[in-house]
């Protein structure tokens, strides 16, 4: 192609595309993101929504790149928020402390882990959770229940949006039929196997709509005949573990189960 002449009427991508080709290229990393987002104000605002879309408040950010979270980042950025961990240090903003707060600034995160030890189950925080269109849940469900019997909560405490189901903690104390009352259209979750529940029990509680039950222990011979319990050591990196989660690539827990149950499934002839 010749080289243009002065005056001539450069060629341009019409908006739409110009938004497309930008947010590919910050789907491809944040850092490039954060360089793009110096190109021009309206290349700025496409690219807001990939660049706040996981808040991370934790120390342990070896494995990501994304912003720093704050109060004043929560503010005015928390809508972009989708995938949200909770995990603030002592010396944190007291208000990253203050869980209900958080998610007030966030009203559209679909996976969500609290893992600090009393995020403050109070009838605030559970209107919170109530009102997030959420998909993904990591969480002490003992305590939750534990709160939620001194509130006088209107209506029935349902979290129906709720697939992936996480569950923290030493112990549980809720009988699998409790559980399902609050998750009851879960098809996949995970846990610690020393924390009470029979994978059996769980198994026949949500029947053929459970897919994948994560079965995390350090015991190498097999749990459960049943393809869709997949044993798992415990886990210690956490956050790492979360970031390839949320990423939903082969490393992620969730993925890698699936494949084992589709394996077994099919040596199975399922």
């Amino acid at each position: 192609m010749p080289d243009p002449k002065p005056g001539d009427i450069q060629p341009v991508f019409p908006p739409e595309i110009e938004e497309t080709i930008f947010s590919l290229c910050a789907q491809s990393g944040l850092k490039n993101c954060k360089n793009l987002t110096l190109v021009a104000k309206r290349v700025y605002e496409w690219l807001q929504p990939h660049l706040y879309k996981v808040a991370i408040v934790h120390n342990n950010r070896t494995y990501f790149e994304g912003p720093k979270f704050n109060r004043t980042l929560f503010k005015k950025y928390g809508q972009h928020v989708r995938q949200l961990l909770l995990w603030p240090l002592p010396s944190d903003d007291s208000y990253l402390h203050k869980t209900a707060t958080c998610l007030s600034w966030c009203p559209n995160v679909v996976d969500l882990s609290f893992w600090q030890p009393d995020p403050g189950f109070g009838k605030i925080l559970i209107d919170r959770l109530l009102s997030l269109p959420l998909q993904r849940l990591s969480f002490d469900i003992t305590g939750f229940h534990k709160e939620l019997m001194r509130w006088t909560i209107s209506g029935t405490v349902s979290f129906a949006s709720v697939t992936h189901l996480h569950l923290i903690g030493t112990s549980i104390k809720l009988r699998e039929e409790e559980i399902k009352q609050y998750f009851p259209n879960v098809t996949h979750m995970a846990l610690n196997g020393s924390m009470g529940l029979s994978h059996n029990s769980i198994l026949d509680c949500w029947k053929d709509k459970l897919k994948v039950l994560i079965w995390h222990t350090y015991l190498s011979n097999s749990v459960s005949d049943d393809p869709r319990v997949v044993v798992m050591q415990p886990v210690w990196d956490y956050v790492g573990d979360w970031r390839d989660a949320r990423e939903d690539g082969p490393k992620s827990v969730w993925r890698r189960a699936e494949v084992e149950v589709a394996l077994r499934r099919r040596n199975a002839g399922l």
